[in-house]
């Protein structure tokens, strides 16, 4: 006799899938619980990616800047040709970056793998110690793993300018310069804030080690 496919496979994937995403956006619940309970309540993460941020937050995400957060996140995963984010794309980039971090409330770090054809894969966090050797040591990894050459930074200031501190600027021509031994470039870093975003490259603060 044939046996009938189990069809709470794909949802047991996606409750995995989910719980690490969880890990990268400001969760403070537990992941795995929390995890099974959206996906118990939504759907899997394609029903999750179009849910409400309040509707989310409700849920058990706290606020609905962690829920925008997490969509974010699972786009990468759910919708690759709806996420066919290009560095080329500026508008499209500058927006879904803007949207993902304007409203949280911790600072963090994002590091976009960049394949050469110039999509951009899923973003990983760097959170807690973001002391440039650390950082370096993270970009270099994420890099090699996704065998792309090429990053792009994103972090945001949750109570100030999304102008460039002296700090950010050093901190990126550094990374960039070290990285670069390794075959690796830093195409860009973008600071966000509730206020706007800004393009450290487009601002010229970008190339200059000395």
């Amino acid at each position: 006799m044939n046996r009938l496919p189990d069809r709470s496979l794909p949802l047991k994937k996606d409750i995995e899938t989910l719980s690490k995403l969880l890990r990268l956006a400001e969760c403070q619940a537990d992941p795995q619980q929390l995890a099974e309970k959206l996906t118990a309540h939504f759907g899997g993460l394609k029903m999750l990616e179009r849910a409400d941020d309040e509707a989310l937050a409700e849920q058990g995400l706290g606020t609905s800047a962690n829920a925008r957060l997490l969509r974010f996140f699972i786009s990468f995963v759910t919708s690759p040709e709806k996420r066919d984010l290009k560095v080329t794309d500026i508008r499209g980039l500058r927006y879904a970056i803007f949207s993902a971090l304007c409203d949280l409330k911790n600072e963090q770090l994002l590091i976009f793998p960049v394949r050469d054809s110039g999509r951009i894969r899923r973003p990983e966090v760097v959170q807690g110690d973001t002391r440039i050797i650390t950082v370096m040591q993270r970009a270099k990894t994420i890099a090699w793993e996704n065998d792309c050459g090429y990053l792009l930074l994103a972090h945001n200031h949750p109570r100030g300018s999304f102008l460039p501190s002296d700090s950010d600027i050093r901190s990126t021509r550094i990374l960039n310069r070290e990285l670069s031994e390794f075959g690796i470039q830093i195409i860009d870093h973008f600071i966000v804030s509730p206020n706007g975003i800004c393009s450290l490259k487009e601002k010229g603060e970008f190339f200059d080690y000395e």
